[in-house]
């Protein structure tokens, strides 16, 4: 055993070597001063190592709960402690690159703690407050784990970077922990004992460092765990000491794989936040799963603490890691960032986002803002998925100042944005929207869509084809899904209810469009959405000139109906509306299913404007009940093509009338003016006339028709004629 005074040193300093070396079993060394004079103020500096356990040291224990026994291993040359190849040692208790006080640093110029050569199943800290060290002002990193059988060492209870009240900044000037080149399976926390409230049991404050609070790195360093700490805030879990400047709260790196960030039980959770950079980077990273943290969020989960940057960014091919999960408690609240709360880019890949709340409060039912989106891709992220199909992979992505998610850039393909709330609270009846409402009503706002997809992104899918898939994005400052941008190609907007809430059968509308298309993108679908509560329902057309839409396809959708198709829930303007040169738009089709059923909209069905705006196509299609016409040409939109006369209707044989010379002539029944009943189709002749013959008795109690000509524009629907009713006698016999 040795044993210092209490009030003096057991081990003082010394200009000839390291102060304390231990190469055997079963020793306790407490109460000593080493590389500090004896009044615990003054450096003295050993020339090499505080205190060395080398290879074959086990059993030894450094320091202990009562803080009459605590060791002050502070201002050496080398390291304050350092295991080298030593395994099951226990240290506890200590003052590792600060003064007696523990406010002052006094740092070790190598570090603070390293476990290295194969250091195994040594334990640095406790879960009880007493075997807390504090490391902390020292030259390099507090903590370091470094080399291949660096194994099962637990760092846990202690404050790293901060003061022994853990309060104040008192640095380690490279990062908190580091672990590397192969140290795996090493556990940095574990169970805090109070979350929610002040960082107890297992949980270190790993705040205030230079470089970063824990960087964990290297393709062969694998299967470490970050749990149940806090990272960026005091001891309380409510004022920042963040670890920095242009810091990461967490770092995983270089390749580094099967990390756990957090955890799914509250005692796991890390406070990610008030850090002068990301909260969390993975920067090149594979197969980690970060789960159940605060990322920007304070220990309430109620109020932000910003991380300067992203809450959590994957970038330079990082791929297959999972943000949050389906399981209860994987989730993940990242809100209050400086940032976006989740940045994707540099060619990431493949990575999974389920179940987290993103710019909401941990009870998801108040606003939490990032700075900018809830999560944005750009940079080539390719083949990465937002929610799932499953219940518990839903994301709530709501409350963010710019927009809820954003697809950004040329390569950004192949992504999935499924099965989320989007612009409402957790609970889908509420709005939370993202984006900043314009200062003037009318004025159409710079940012504030659910989803903007943009800039070249490219076959790309929001919603899908399944219940579990349908993404809810509702109540957002602008549109819920905006497709912009030349060299958009292919991308799809499938199954969604737009402009409702959970129900469907409730309007929570976005301020200006459901989708909007605009700008140059091609070939973009848009089927089978709820699309109710909106300003117009689908807008499709340019901002400026050469830049208009083309081949944009829109077939399945209830437009300005609810869910269970019966509820009235109209669009503020038109159902569907096309200008600025769009060209090529098919809406509806002749395949099974493929028409939409558009009505109860404030004005037109259907508004095709401008001389530009040509070739867009209205086929099987039901259009009824709307406050304007159910198709309106105007400036020169489809060339104003003339509408089909309808000249003859009977209830059980055929309709006749003219239209243009060749044209596709659909008919419809309805009570009005439109066409609510598509009754079916013919081809007018060379003359102009048609007849359509119909198999079973028109709906009635009126037929319209709509004519399309060879370039795929159709018009407006024809003045109605009354379907006739023609009685049948039996001829008599004499």
């Amino acid at each position: 055993m040795i044993v210092g005074n209490g009030s003096g040193a057991g081990i003082a300093s010394s200009d000839l070597g390291g102060g304390i070396y231990v190469g055997g079993s079963d020793n306790i060394i407490v109460g000593n001063h080493v590389g500090v004079a004896a009044d615990g103020l003054t450096k003295g500096a050993n020339a090499g190592d505080g205190v060395r356990f080398a290879a074959g040291a086990t059993g030894n224990r450094l320091g202990g709960s009562n803080p009459g026994v605590r060791n002050l291993i502070s201002g050496n040359t080398g390291h304050g402690v350092i295991f080298a190849g030593a395994s099951g040692n226990v240290m506890l208790g200590n003052y590792v690159g600060v003064d007696a006080t523990g406010a002052v640093a006094m740092g070790n110029d190598f570090g603070g703690v390293w476990l290295v050569e194969g250091a195994q199943s040594n334990i640095v800290g406790s879960s009880t407050a007493g075997g807390r060290n504090i490391i902390s002002g020292n030259t390099a990193q507090g903590v370091a784990l470094n080399g291949v059988g660096t194994q099962y060492n637990q760092i846990l209870g202690n404050f790293i970077g901060v003061d022994a009240a853990g309060q104040l900044r008192v640095k380690n000037s490279s990062l908190g922990i580091e672990i590397r080149s192969g140290a795996s399976e090493n556990s940095i926390g574990g169970m805090n004992a109070s979350p929610g409230g002040a960082c107890s049991g297992a949980c270190n404050v790993i705040s205030g460092n230079n470089l970063g609070g824990v960087s964990i790195r290297d393709g062969v360093t694998l299967s470490n765990t970050v749990s149940g700490n806090y990272v960026g805030m005091d001891v309380t879990g409510l004022i920042a000491i963040g670890n920095g400047p242009a810091a990461d709260g967490i770092a995983l790196r270089n390749g580094v794989m099967y990390s756990v960030i957090g955890g799914d039980s509250a005692g796991a959770r890390n406070i990610l936040s008030g850090n002068l950079d990301n909260g969390l980077d993975l920067d090149g990273a594979h197969a980690n799963r970060i789960m159940g943290n605060y990322v920007g969020v304070d220990a309430t989960g109620a109020k932000a603490a910003p991380n300067s940057r992203d809450g959590i960014s994957l970038r330079r091919s990082a791929h297959d890691n999972v943000i949050g999960g389906a399981t209860a408690g994987a989730g993940n609240v990242i809100g209050g960032n400086s940032g976006s709360g989740i940045r994707m880019t540099e060619a990431a890949t493949a990575n999974l986002v389920a179940g987290n709340l993103i710019g909401v409060s941990a009870d998801g039912t108040a606003a939490l803002p990032n700075g900018q989106n809830g999560v944005v891709l750009d940079g080539e992220a390719s083949y990465n998925v937002i929610g799932g199909a499953l219940a518990g992979e839903r994301n709530v992505i709501s409350g963010n100042r710019e927009f809820g998610v954003v697809l950004l850039g040329t390569g950004v393909a192949f992504n999935r944005v499924a099965g989320n709330h989007i612009g409402t609270d957790a609970a889908g009846l509420v709005a939370i929207h993202n984006g900043v409402p314009s200062a003037e009503p009318d004025q159409y706002p710079t940012q504030g869509d659910g989803v903007f997809v943009v800039g070249g992104a490219s076959d790309n899918l929001v919603g899908g084809d399944t219940a579990g898939a349908r993404n809810l994005i509702s109540g957002n400052v602008r549109d819920g899904v905006t497709v912009a941008s030349t060299g958009s190609l292919r991308n799809r907007v499938v199954g969604n209810w737009i402009g409702t809430d959970v129900t469907g059968e409730a309007a929570l509308g976005n301020g200006w469009n459901g989708v909007y298309v605009y700008g140059g993108p091609e070939n973009t679908e848009v089927a089978g959405n709820v699309l109710a509560g909106n300003g117009w329902g689908i807008a499709v057309g340019a901002l400026a000139p050469d830049s208009a839409p083309s081949g944009t396809v829109i077939i399945s959708n209830p437009i300005g109906i609810g869910a269970g198709g019966v509820t009235a829930l109209g669009n503020r303007a038109a159902g569907i509306y096309l200008s600025g040169g769009a060209v090529r738009t098919q809406i509806g089709s002749d395949a099974a299913g493929a028409g939409n059923r558009i009505a109860n909209n404030l004005a037109s069905g259907v508004s095709i404007h401008g001389a530009a705006t040509l070739s867009n196509t209205i086929s099987h299609t039901a259009i009824w009940d709307n406050g304007g016409q159910g198709i309106d040409l105007a400036d020169g939109g489809n060339v104003e093509l003339a509408a089909p006369t309808v000249e003859k209707s009977t209830a059980g044989e055929f309709v006749t009338g003219s239209a243009c010379a060749g044209c596709r002539v659909e008919l419809f029944s309805d009570k009005g003016t439109q066409g609510r009943v598509y009754e079916g189709a013919t081809t007018a002749g060379a003359d102009g006339q048609f007849t359509f013959v119909h198999a079973t008795t028109l709906a009635g109690p009126y037929v319209t028709g709509t004519a399309t000509d060879g370039a795929g524009n159709t018009s407006e629907f024809s003045i109605r004629a009354p379907v006739e009713d023609r009685l049948y006698l039996p001829a008599l016999r004499r």
